[in-house]
């Protein structure tokens, strides 16, 4: 009995010190993570005169022609509304980008992750962008792989609001290997249910609301640059992945409808109740690769009072319950772990 006392007791010391070094390196990739972590993808490959440099001009007019066509989609589904608003972000970021077109400024990140690449310095196996509480990273460390978990609520540097925050986030993208796993949690608030009496969005505007309404301004922005990130992982190739509650309608919107068209990526759903989460909460999972829909699940069954997220009353109108509501932002552990298990079922990793 003694000994298997002690075994126990061996094995739990060793699962804690395995935790307590996970969470370490979580806060190493997460909350500490600055441009100076990543600085040897920062430069751009040029010349003497400062012209970009590249030497296969097969793949630069690969590149372009793809770029090309997703203008079109762009034109189409949104009314050029990446074109007008992408390069305005990116000047922010890189003001010498001042007066370039859009193509262009897409090929020079490109040429950078792909210098990166050829120089063995692009290390990153996954990035997770709005990353809140970083349970996917967690889990993707459990596992080994060295990455990134970007959030502003983790270190006021990653708000890629501001011109430093989009400059830290295009490096995390400079800095990841073919087959990284690229996932966006992208804010829902503004784009759910719950808040569309007060954002006041509707198929008549293109699911973009009331950008006088600095929520739904912002929010409008923050789906902007997810739909570069997206754009971008896919000329880059990367693994992407979308998460959106069920009932938002974020993936309808402006040049993120135009991205998942152009990319081709597939809407899947499931619930973060079958994957320990605290509510039902329907979700919808975006991805061009086909291992998500191993993140399909049917909808379980719990009781109607239970779990629930929001009452609608009797004017149609919906009250929120905060608790379960804050609580349910944050993916669980076991989401996190599976998500990484499915992309790790593609063997997406070169």
């Amino acid at each position: 009995m003694e000994a298997d006392a002690s075994s126990v007791a061996s094995r739990m010391n060793a699962l804690l010190q395995r935790e307590q070094q996970v969470t370490q390196q979580l806060k190493a990739c997460s909350a500490y993570v600055t441009a100076h972590s990543l600085a040897d993808c920062e430069p751009f490959p040029v010349d003497e005169h400062g012209a970009l440099q590249c030497q296969d001009m097969g793949a630069i007019a690969e590149l372009h022609a793809k770029i090309d066509r997703f203008c079109q989609y762009d034109d189409h589904c949104s009314g050029g509304r990446a074109q007008m608003l992408w390069p305005k972000y990116l000047c922010t970021a890189f003001p010498w980008m001042q007066g370039w077109c859009l193509k262009d400024m897409l090929t020079a990140l490109c040429v950078r992750t792909w210098s990166n690449r050829e120089r063995g310095v692009a290390r990153l196996q996954f990035i997770e962008y709005f990353c809140g509480t970083a349970n996917l990273s967690r889990a993707a460390i459990e596992k080994g792989y060295v990455g990134v978990a970007l959030d502003y609520l983790l270190n006021s540097d990653h708000d890629v609001l501001q011109a430093a925050g989009l400059r830290l986030w295009l490096l995390a993208m400079a800095s990841a290997k073919p087959g990284a796993l690229c996932w966006l949690g992208l804010p829902c608030s503004s784009f759910v249910i719950l808040c569309r009496s007060v954002s006041l969005r509707s198929i008549d505007n293109s699911w973009l609301g009331n950008e006088s309404a600095r929520f739904v301004l912002e929010g409008n922005v923050l789906a902007d640059l997810s739909a570069l990130l997206l754009l971008l992982a896919v000329l880059l190739d990367l693994h992407d992945g979308l998460e959106q509650p069920l009932n938002s309608v974020a993936p309808e919107s402006g040049s993120l409808a135009a991205v998942l068209q152009f990319i081709g990526s597939q809407k899947n759903v499931t619930y973060h109740f079958c994957f320990g989460g605290p509510t039902l909460k329907p979700l919808q999972l975006w991805s061009r690769q086909p291992w998500m829909t191993l993140m399909q699940r049917n909808k379980p069954y719990v009781r109607k009072s239970e779990f629930q997220l929001a009452e609608r009353g009797e004017d149609g109108s919906f009250t929120g319950v905060k608790e379960l509501l804050v609580e349910s932002q944050q993916y669980s552990i076991q989401f996190g772990r599976h998500v990484i298990q499915s992309w790790q079922a593609a063997q997406a990793i070169h």
